[in-house]
């Protein structure tokens, strides 16, 4: 049961991400910088991006993704927010790709750090669904620690993706 779980999660992170790829190609290049700029503005920047920027949208996506995820009848919608961001995902890692400018800030660090957030959000909410709803769960549960080591998790690899950035915007 766990596998096919996994599996069909998988399968929604690769569709988002083909969806993605070919939004891009739909879209001319003004209103694909138009969208970059409103949903994560960091990959237009030719500075590297401040801590607040790099931050912000994790901790809302995981604000967001544990709001729905917790609810039983709304669990649906912060998988259906996690597809959303794979998608995005893909759009923009091909915006990323047609600047020749942007491989090695795609390459180390846009592609492997979103994709593994999204990786993440699903974890959350695969850990939140096969237990009873986090509302209910106390702070010994099994659902609360498993939360509470996922976002640990976010937190460091988001202090990593800093000092990639650090990095690649040399």
């Amino acid at each position: 049961m766990r596998t096919s779980i996994i599996i069909q999660l998988t399968s929604m992170i690769v569709v988002g991400f083909l969806s993605g790829v070919a939004c891009f190609y739909l879209f001319s290049l003004e209103q694909a910088i138009a969208l970059i700029q409103l949903m994560d503005g960091r990959i237009l920047q030719q500075q590297a991006p401040s801590v607040i920027q790099t931050i912000l949208p994790v901790v809302f996506a995981i604000a967001v993704v544990l709001l729905f995820a917790t609810h039983p009848f709304c669990a649906f919608v912060a998988k259906w927010l996690i597809a959303l961001r794979a998608t995005f995902l893909g759009f923009s890692s091909m915006y990323l790709l047609t600047q020749q400018k942007s491989l090695l800030a795609y390459g180390i660090w846009w592609f492997p750090f979103q994709f593994i957030y999204c990786i993440l959000l699903l974890m959350i909410c695969l850990g939140i669904s096969t237990q009873r709803p986090m509302r209910f769960a106390k702070k010994g549960t099994a659902t609360y620690r498993r939360v509470l080591a996922i976002i640990l998790l976010f937190g460091i690899i988001a202090l990593f993706e800093i000092l990639v950035i650090s990095y690649v915007f040399e």
